[in-house]
C-alpha cells in the first residue's frame, strides 16, 4: 500500500508503517492514521502504551484519526454468516461471536475467499479475524493518559 501511495504522492511526501503497540522512532507527523479496526487488535493492557505511542509521533497540535468496531458491528456483522458472489470470487464470511456479546468481549469470525483459477478449480484464501472490544471508559482513560484530546466521536 505504501508502494501505491508513494507512486500516486511523488518523493515529496514522507510515508511510514508501524507496528503497534510500540511505533518506530519518528516524526513528528502533522496527520496520522490508525484505521480499519487496528486498535481492535491490541490487547486491553497494550492499549495506553499504544495511544501512547500514536500520541508520541505526532506534532503538538497534530491530528490522529483512528476507529474501533463497535458493539453494534459485533452484534450483527460478527454474529451472523454471510455469503456473497461477486465476479469469479465467492466470499464466505463464518461469524464466531454471539449476538449478546458485551463490552470488553472477544469478537470471532473467519473469512474464506474463493477465486476462481484459469484451470477451473478455486482456489482459497482463509484468514481468521480475532479483534477485541474496548468500552467507551477505557479507550477514553488511554486516550487521556496519551495526551490526546478526542474532536470528535461518531457512532
Amino acid at each position: 500500500m505504501l508502494g501505491a501511495a508513494a507512486a500516486k504522492l511523488g518523493p515529496g511526501v514522507a510515508l511510514l508503517a508501524g507496528g503497534l503497540p510500540e511505533l518506530p522512532a519518528q516524526g513528528p507527523f502533522d496527520y496520522v492514521t490508525c484505521l480499519n479496526d487496528v486498535l481492535n487488535y491490541v490487547d486491553a493492557e497494550e492499549l495506553r502504551p499504544a495511544l501512547a505511542s500514536l500520541s508520541g509521533v505526532l506534532r503538538r497540535g497534530g491530528i490522529l484519526v483512528a476507529d474501533t468496531s463497535t458493539l453494534g458491528m459485533y452484534r450483527s456483522f460478527f454474529a451472523h454468516d454471510h455469503v456473497r458472489a461477486r465476479g469469479e470470487q465467492l466470499f464466505v464470511w463464518s461469524a464466531g461471536t454471539s449476538p449478546d456479546v458485551g463490552a470488553g468481549a472477544i469478537a470471532r469470525a473467519e473469512l474464506d475467499v474463493f477465486t476462481l483459477a484459469g484451470d477451473g478449480r478455486y482456489e482459497r484464501l482463509h484468514s481468521e479475524d480475532v479483534q477485541r472490544h474496548h468500552p467507551e471508559e477505557l479507550m477514553q482513560a488511554a486516550i487521556e493518559a496519551a495526551g490526546l484530546a478526542v474532536a470528535g466521536c461518531y457512532g
